[in-house]
């Protein structure tokens, strides 16, 4: 025991064969084959236990296989973002449900804004945009204030009266020279009253000259008339009309009644005031033709004329 503790000491400890598949020495170089690239095996301590005695295996001319680096670990994997779920709705409360109109409007307002160099409520976003990417408008911007107005302000009517209750006058003279006046109660009925004016009018008259008022003369005129023309509706309605009618006449001269028939043309031109929104007041003046024709003879007249009524 005593010999074997001195060899060790002076030979030094016995060399183990290395582990199986690690620290292999590197093969000699030889003519047929390329060094292969040198690495270093990673230090590792052989176990202190004897390891079982294994025959040598014999050097062979094939390189043995490079060492490859471990490779990098992966990196970790993402994590999905917890969503936390809103905050439940109010009962009672609804939510807005923003509708095409709207959309329009807020278009149109960053139009505006855009084109007048301010800043457009809605964020610009880059041209590329992603399934991330999400634009939101919770405010537009607040119109203007309306404009006050009285609301007893009176409108100005869009059509003039639809009837008028008038007056008309006119005077000739008959057979003998004498002056007959002519006065005409009138009823207008006013189909077409906007821009355009379409009078439907029946006149009945009577003269009251001298001779009517002596007792002498109790002439009688009825007649049916068509009035065409322009006016504009407002507070005050200027308008001119065309007028034509047919109609007939009671003429007595020396104790003899004659029937004539009577057409008559005329032009009038005046205007209706709105008093009030459903009264007008009626004034015209113009000129006014009646021709009376008998069997035997035919009287024509150019006069003068003037009109007043009230309209409703």
């Amino acid at each position: 025991m005593t010999i074997a503790l001195v060899l060790l000491a002076l030979v030094g400890p016995p060399k183990l064969p290395p582990l199986p598949g690690r620290g292999l020495p590197p093969p000699e170089p030889t003519a047929t084959t390329a060094e292969p690239p040198k690495t270093e095996p990673p230090k590792t301590e052989p176990p202190k236990t004897e390891p079982p005695k294994t025959e040598p295996k014999p050097e062979t001319t094939q390189a043995a296989p490079a060492v490859r680096p471990a490779p990098p670990p992966p990196p970790p994997a993402a994590v999905a973002p917890t969503l936390t779920p809103a905050a439940p709705t109010p009962a009672g409360t609804s939510m807005r449900v923003v509708g095409p109109d709207e959309l329009a409007r807020w278009t149109e307002e960053t139009r505006r804004r855009d084109a007048a160099g301010k800043p457009s409520a809605t964020p610009k976003t880059a041209t590329k945009r992603t399934d991330d990417d999400v634009v939101l408008r919770t405010a537009s911007e607040q119109p203007p204030p309306e404009r006050l107005v009285y609301r007893r302000r009176p409108h100005p009517p869009e059509r003039s009266a639809a009837f008028v209750l008038g007056y008309r006058h006119f005077r000739i003279r008959d057979a003998l020279g004498r002056a007959q006046d002519w006065h005409l109660a009138s009823l207008e009925v006013t189909p077409l009253r906007r821009y355009f004016r379409l009078n439907l009018i029946t006149e009945f008259g009577i003269e009251g000259g001298p001779a009517a008022r002596a007792g002498d003369r109790a002439d009688m005129m009825l007649l049916e008339r068509l009035g065409l023309g322009l006016q504009y509706p407002h507070f005050v309605t200027p308008l001119l009309e065309f007028q034509a009618g047919i109609g007939g006449a009671r003429v007595e001269l020396f104790q003899r009644n004659d029937l004539a028939l009577v057409y008559t043309f005329g032009l009038d031109a005046g205007a209706q005031w709105a008093v009030t929104k459903w009264m007008y007041l009626h004034a015209v003046v113009g000129w006014i033709r009646p021709t009376f024709r008998w069997p035997d003879r035919t009287a024509a007249f150019d006069r003068f004329t003037f009109k007043v009524g009230i309209g409703f």
